[in-house]
């Protein structure tokens, strides 16, 4: 789409923020495959940055681990006062659904001005972008033609991260 809608144009620029910028790293790639450069304006978002968030905030050994500290997450932004009886719950169940039935179960829907479908839908996006995450590897890729200009907050989001969360590489 973006190709046929700047014919004769040979460069691009896009911008993302945060977790979107993974998707401009990504549509770059693509772009770059059909032959255009551009620039990348990346705004406090790299995939090294990304996944330390997840690990500082989110860490899990294994997806089951993940499932639950996901929605206890939500469940500590939506009910503070239920983590930990939503906690105890999520522990029990053995799959995604059972742990969805508990959350939208447990998580009053007047809260959030949701239905449970809606809720159901929200934590699982959350958690298939926290895999993705994790299942992204930069390592393998070939380095991006285009240039990249990262900006990023005065105070730092993690500490002990390259300058340019290795976006060089």
């Amino acid at each position: 789409h973006v190709i046929e809608k700047n014919q004769g144009r040979r460069d691009f620029v896009l911008v993302g923020y945060s977790y979107g910028s993974l998707v401009a790293i990504e549509l770059a790639r693509r772009l770059e495959a059909q032959g255009l450069t551009g620039r990348l304006v990346l705004i406090d978002g790299a995939p090294v940055l990304m996944k330390a968030i997840k690990d500082q905030q989110l860490s899990s050994d294994n997806l089951e681990d993940l499932q639950t500290n996901v929605l206890v997450g939500i469940t500590d932004i939506a009910a503070p006062s239920l983590s930990g009886e939503v906690y105890v719950e999520l522990k029990k169940c053995k799959t995604w659904e059972e742990k969805l039935d508990v959350f939208t179960e447990r998580v009053p829907t007047e809260r959030l001005g949701l239905t449970a479908e809606h809720r159901r839908n929200i934590c699982t996006c959350v958690y298939n972008r926290l895999v993705a995450l994790e299942n992204y590897d930069v390592s393998n890729m070939a380095k991006l033609r285009s240039t990249i200009m990262l900006l990023k907050p005065n105070q730092e989001t993690i500490k002990n991260l390259a300058p340019d969360y290795e976006l060089h590489t």
